[in-house]
This record gives C-alpha cells, structure tokens and sequence, in this order.
C-alpha cells in the first residue's frame, strides 16, 4: 500500500483525504498516547536521563522499555510516512489534470499538515 502510494498510484483526491489527512491524524494521535504514557512510566524524567541516571536492568519495570520504544518506534513511523506522503502527493498530483488549483492546494496543505505534525513532536522533550 506505501510503495503504491509513494508512487502515486491513488487518485489525488484518495491520497490526500486518506493518507495525508486520516493518516497523519491517527499517527499523531498513537504518538501522542504513548508520549503521555510514557511521560508517567518515567516520572517525568527524559529517556536519556532516565536510562543513565535512573534505570537498573534488573530492577526496573519492563513497562519502561517498552512504552520508550513504542514512543520512538511512532517517531520513525511517522518521519518515514511524511515523506512517503509527501512524495505520492506530489506524484498524484502530477496525474490529475483537472484543476491546477486544487493540485497546488494539496501539495500547500499537505506540507502544512506535515509540518504540523513534526513540530508537534517535541522529540526534545522526551528524549532529553
């Protein structure tokens, strides 16, 4: 579904509504759950600062690693799926031929959108 969608292989209308706008939302929104989680499972600290000053292999909840890996996993997930959104945005909208508006539009709030969700992130304040 990506290698089709990178590729421009959906309609401009499907690709924005369903992967730029949906797509996006969901992930923001799963990061955000684990953000949170995350924040609680290390009583506030940063990961780096947690796992350096704080964290002992053995007597240390599991729950830690995991919640810190999920929140770095929807980090990648999400940086590797603005670019896959951006290319086939651009791709799809080389295909249609209806309104050149409406191609520009796409690509503008796509890239708003996108820009949106990356400054969202604070990776700072997680990860230090």
């Amino acid at each position: 579904m990506l290698k089709k969608l990178a590729s421009g292989e959906y309609s401009l209308k499907s690709t924005f509504w369903k992967f730029v706008v949906i797509g996006m939302i969901i992930l923001n929104l799963l990061n955000k759950i684990f953000a949170k989680i995350l924040v609680t499972s290390l009583s506030g600290h940063g990961m780096i600062d947690f796992y350096t000053k704080y964290f002992h292999p053995v007597y240390s909840g599991k729950a830690n690693i995991f919640w810190s890996l999920s929140y770095l996993l929807t980090l990648i997930l999400i940086i590797v799926y603005s670019v896959v959104v951006i290319k086939g945005i651009w791709k799809a909208s080389e295909n249609y031929a209806k309104s050149p508006m409406l191609t520009f539009l796409a690509k503008f709030v796509t890239l708003v959108i996108v820009g949106f969700v990356l400054h969202d992130l604070r990776i700072t304040q997680f990860i230090w």
